[in-house]
């Protein structure tokens, strides 16, 4: 994971129903604030069952939205 100032910050993924994991460096899911404040650039959708994968997430992976077979690909830049 992301390792500035002493923080050992965790890598986080996705596991898709199908069982493929699409996993997210560090620097795509947490943001230094200063020196010592880093926060989680994640952020639950309330009250719905959808979630939304975000551009900090997606930064340095190419995506590729299948719509027609409701698919969605991706892989790292």
């Amino acid at each position: 994971g992301l390792k500035e100032n002493n923080f050992q910050l965790p890598e986080l993924g996705i596991a898709f129903a199908d069982g493929a994991v699409w996993n997210f460096p560090a620097e795509n899911t947490f943001i230094w604030l200063s020196e010592d404040l880093v926060c989680l650039a994640i952020l639950g959708a309330p009250k719905s069952a959808f979630s939304i994968i975000g551009n900090y997430q997606q930064q340095n992976f190419h995506i590729l939205y299948d719509t027609k077979r409701s698919r969605l690909g991706f892989a790292p830049t």
